[in-house]
């Protein structure tokens, strides 16, 4: 038996595809994806030829631009894309999805949604998707639910796209490790770029791959509601919760709404135990630099100190003048 991945080594003719793309309007100057991540992602495209494909986490446009490109021959092919953000994350006074203005003939398999999650537009778009991207916060809950929220639209066969597999490995980015546990979780035959192709990160670590869907992968769906029970670094707004829980009863059952509801409970007392955490810690902070201040006027010994309020560091000393203090500040 053969237990290996399936790998994608992207042809010449696919990257010529590509760079018909990346070679106009400073495009690869927007784009978050590596050399690497955009050749896997076309020839993806290129080789499944999708009809009907959604994008979940949009940002400036480029990863949009790589399927558009890919399917713009494609007959009845048609990219819905949706970004909880109306104005780029990154890029102040930029709206999601700007870069795709600079190809206007794209745009025109394309449906831009901005400002909710898939939970609002997914019945908008509807069933039988041939073809999803998921790439948002890569931080839990984040993916896990947007994978959640597409799952029972997804054809059988279906392939899911995840970005940032390996964000973990990278220095202070460990908290980051969402999209790699969901590409594990995923039952599905699992497909990633060739090894050969690497040269961001380390080895065999990939930072984009698929999976594609079969009659089991559905059945083990509880493989990706467990994930939810790992740390949340943030918390969805009361009204996403509300949502999620009837998308949940409607396409899951009550079973899985009993364990959405309960993972709730938990994460919050998780959360309000991290709240109370900093609070105490920035109380000790105050604290100590109160006392540092205390025991340089019981000296008459002074000579410059550093302290840190808040992140700044302030460089002091004090001089006795009877029984007051001159503070001189630097």
């Amino acid at each position: 038996m053969n237990f290996e991945p399936t790998l994608i080594t992207s042809t010449e003719k696919e990257i010529k595809y590509l760079n018909e793309l990346t070679n106009q309007h400073n495009y690869t100057q927007y784009s978050e994806m590596t050399d690497q991540d955009r050749n896997f992602l076309n020839s993806l495209i290129l080789r499944e030829k999708p009809k009907k494909i959604v994008e979940i986490g949009v940002s400036k446009g480029g990863s949009s631009g790589i399927i558009l490109n890919a399917i713009k021959n494609l007959d009845d092919a048609h990219l819905y894309s949706v970004d909880l953000n109306k104005e780029c994350y990154s890029l102040k006074g930029k709206l999601t999805g700007f870069l795709m203005d600079s190809f206007p003939d794209l745009k025109k398999k394309w449906t831009l949604l901005t400002g909710g999650t898939i939970y609002d537009y997914i019945d908008k778009i509807g069933d039988n998707v041939d073809l999803v991207l998921i790439d948002t916060v890569h931080a839990n809950p984040g993916e896990i639910l947007d994978a959640l929220g597409i799952f029972p639209y997804l054809k059988k066969e279906a392939v899911i796209v995840f970005h940032d597999t390996n964000l973990q490995i990278c220095p202070q980015r460990g908290s980051e490790f969402t999209n790699n546990t969901l590409i594990s979780a995923i039952y599905g035959e699992k497909i990633i770029p060739s090894p050969d192709s690497f040269k961001g990160l380390r080895g065999y670590f990939n930072n984009i791959g698929a999976i594609r869907l079969n009659e089991e992968s559905l059945k083990n769906i509880y493989n990706v509601f467990n994930l939810l029970a790992l740390h949340w670094t943030y918390f969805p707004t009361l009204d996403q919760l509300n949502k999620i829980k009837h998308f949940i009863k409607k396409h899951y059952g009550e079973f899985y709404l009993r364990y959405f509801e309960n993972v709730i409970l938990v994460q919050q007392n998780l959360y309000i135990e991290k709240i109370n955490e900093r609070k105490q810690r920035k109380k000790q902070k105050r604290f100590s630099i109160f006392s540092q201040l205390k025991k340089d006027k019981e000296s008459t010994i002074f000579k410059y100190r550093i302290i840190n309020i808040f992140g700044l560091k302030i460089k002091y000393k004090a001089k006795k003048l009877g029984n007051f203090f001159e503070y001189k500040f630097k």
